[in-house]
């Protein structure tokens, strides 16, 4: 039956409601028979003289009582009841005690707050084993190892005792590993954050300025030349040109935009390029090749040579810029050796 204030399931026969305090209408209780019981009799008018009343005897008792003469003495005389400390007949029973502490009232047990507890027994022991597998990801196994323990702490004393000590002991685990999750996983992050940072920083190095150097700017990079060269800057690109005409010194760098497949293979892109740069003047040769990086960008370097001892660098760098993509740089210089430790010392990306 439930009750009707709060429909909490209680127990047959309660007299209040132990989730709300309801009270209820009150059952009737069982009269016992009693077999044989005698009742007393109503006091006698005065001047009547009353007769006892017989019971059938069992077969084996004593014959009916006869009662004795009635003298004109006792006449007037008032009968009063049989003593309660009297003997009772045969077959005559007591009536049970009622009243006192054996007839208070029942009230209902929480069997909703017992139920309550077993849903968190349960839920403490499924988020337990949930939580085996989803510590790899810190933060849910994490909360699945913190629920698991409350819910298993607070259903300690339910009928489902046993799912909430195996659910509370699963949690601990859970919680332990999650954390090592998190460590490991943030220690990653900075290695991988360090690095980026590490790279971003030598690629935006600020420029040495040197008191024989001009310092070229495009939207691209900054680069330090030598002031004896007379620049050429597109305004369109990333591309210039300086040319030393007493030295015989010549810098270009040229800017382009290229498929993926061109930067993954540099050698085999630029190849075609160099040749028909070397056909430009006659007798020169590739004295050198290999693959290499510049300032921390994949790259390929040809070191050339002309018939007359110049020497010359080509290198062909793929950086991703704002506008382009692959970058040659070229320098030449005439009866000397044309090294590209000083322009790569000398360029910042930006």
């Amino acid at each position: 039956m439930n009750c009707p204030h709060c429909n909490t399931e209680i127990d047959p026969g309660a007299v209040f409601c132990g989730n709300c305090g309801q009270a209820l209408s009150p059952q009737p209780i069982a009269q016992q028979q009693i077999i044989g019981q005698a009742t007393a009799p109503s006091p006698t008018p005065f001047g009547q003289v009353t007769q006892p009343t017989q019971t059938a005897a069992p077969a084996s008792s004593a014959p009916p009582f006869q009662p004795a003469a009635i003298s004109s003495a006792q006449v007037g005389t008032v009968q009063t009841s049989p003593s309660v400390f009297s003997p009772q007949p045969a077959g005559v029973t007591n009536a049970p005690m009622t009243g006192g502490f054996n007839n208070m009232p029942a009230y209902a047990s929480p069997i909703a707050m017992q139920k309550k507890g077993d849903g968190l027994a349960t839920a403490s022991l499924v988020l337990g084993i949930l939580g085996l597998i989803g510590w790899i990801v810190a933060i849910v196994g994490f909360i699945m190892g913190i629920l698991a323990l409350i819910f298993g702490t607070l259903s300690l004393k339910s009928s489902k005792r046993g799912f909430a000590i195996a659910g509370t002991i699963l949690s601990i685990p859970v919680i332990g590993a999650s954390i090592f999750s998190a460590v490991i996983g943030y220690q990653n992050y900075q290695k991988k954050h360090d690095t980026t940072k590490s790279s971003t920083s030598s690629n935006k190095t600020a420029v040495v300025k040197n008191a024989d150097e001009q310092t070229v700017s495009t939207s691209c990079y900054d680069i330090q030349l030598p002031k004896a060269l007379k620049i050429t800057q597109s305004p369109d690109n990333c591309s210039i040109s300086g040319l030393d005409e007493v030295a015989g010194s010549f810098y270009t760098v040229v800017g382009l935009t290229v498929d993926q497949s061109t930067l993954d293979d540099l050698k085999t892109a630029s190849r075609p390029d160099i040749l028909n740069f070397l056909k430009s003047s006659p007798g020169s040769s590739i004295a050198s090749e290999e693959q290499t990086t510049f300032r921390g960008d994949k790259a390929y370097h040809y070191v050339l040579k002309s018939a007359e001892g110049d020497q010359g660098n080509a290198i062909y760098v793929a950086h991703k810029s704002s506008t382009d993509n692959l970058f040659i740089f070229l320098r030449i210089e005439d009866n000397g050796e044309a090294g590209l430790d000083g322009l790569e010392q000398g360029l910042a990306w930006k």
